[in-house]
């Protein structure tokens, strides 16, 4: 009886103590999510008393004709050396070859005439720009480019967050996994609100035709901040789009991505369920490659995480039996940028 006694009580307390746990994680939540609102709408009224307005520093025609293709691709580029990587030139080549007319815009200081050339064979034009509003800034200039967006069938809004594509981005970006998807990317998550990660987003004809889509982008500030560009513009276009009545997709779904790894993975004592608080991106980047065929793998996990969350150079191992994408590419990069301690 006594031993009934004591597992018993041992028993009660893991439960008391996982609840208190839990409750702190909500509250931590709570509070992060208080500060990402309190730092977005100081943003606004920075916006409001001080607006910024970017200035184009140059502009450069590429070989792709405008008006050309029927999938516009907008891609937002940074680099502290002035460079353009062979990893982005890879990949802007991939976008290339499925029939994208590229705008490239660049906030990367000094991007000299020889990087320029080098983008060129696979865009319609390269816009370099001045360093404010962050991604969803540099997208804002290029669709201001675009024209009228209703007379091609799909848009992306790309980024350089990311090595790869592994595989074919035909089928991601016809939409083949969520047929039903109006817009639709690579990875969503449901912290503070269900929504797409933006580094590849990929959205249907109904909605560049929708005029609330439009006037997101001519409202949206150049935000200086980067919680506020996540609240105000990541976390916001997919509610705003939710709220039009459009439906949401993801090649690889936070849920269903979250289960597997954990069923194949899970520690000793570890999680037992998703964790909302996780980006699958980062916790789950093997599963997501090898189970989802994902087609990408972030920049900043092999350069900031790899040991907590890669495994040293694991990484490498797992992109070659995955793809034949040439991993040296991803290895010449991390060496130039970890050297110079590039954020």
């Amino acid at each position: 009886m006594k031993k009934k006694s004591e597992s018993g009580s041992r028993g009660i307390g893991t439960r008391v103590l996982t609840c208190m746990t839990s409750c702190l994680e909500t509250l931590v939540e709570l509070a992060k999510l208080v500060k990402y609102h309190l730092v977005l709408w100081t943003d606004v009224l920075l916006h409001r008393l001080r607006p910024q307005r970017p200035i184009a520093l140059r502009r450069v025609e590429g070989a792709v004709l405008p008006g050309s293709r029927k999938l516009l691709c907008v891609f937002a580029h940074f680099d502290r050396d002035g460079l353009v990587d062979e990893y982005v030139i890879h990949y802007l080549s991939k976008l290339e070859a499925l029939g994208c007319e590229t705008i490239f815009v660049s906030t990367a200081n000094g991007l000299g005439v020889a990087q320029v050339e080098n983008v060129r064979p696979y865009c319609r034009m390269i816009i370099i720009r001045e360093n404010q509003g962050h991604d969803f800034g540099s997208w804002k200039a290029g669709l201001a480019e675009a024209g009228d967006l209703s007379r091609y069938d799909r848009l992306i809004l790309a980024n350089d967050s990311v090595y790869g594509p592994f595989f074919d981005l035909g089928a991601v970006v016809n939409g083949a996994a969520n047929p039903a998807a109006d817009f639709w990317g690579i990875t969503d998550t449901v912290r503070f609100g269900h929504h797409l990660q933006s580094y590849f987003m990929v959205f249907g004809r109904s909605i560049l035709q929708n005029p609330a889509f439009e006037a997101f982008w001519q409202r949206l500030p150049y935000y200086r901040f980067k919680h506020a560009v996540v609240l105000g513009c990541e976390i916001g276009l997919s509610r705003l789009l939710a709220r039009e009545g459009f439906n949401l997709g993801a090649l690889c779904p936070f849920d269903k991505v979250w289960t597997r790894h954990l069923a194949a993975r899970r520690p000793s004592g570890g999680w037992q369920q998703p964790n909302a608080r996780l980006d699958t991106t980062y916790w789950c980047w093997e599963t997501l490659l090898k189970d989802y065929n994902c087609p990408f793998l972030k920049v900043r996990l092999l350069r900031d995480c790899s040991i907590k969350f890669a495994g040293g150079d694991r990484w490498r191992d797992v992109v070659s039996q995955c793809s034949s994408y040439d991993a040296a590419m991803i290895r010449r990069h991390l060496d130039r940028v970890v050297a110079r301690g590039q954020g």
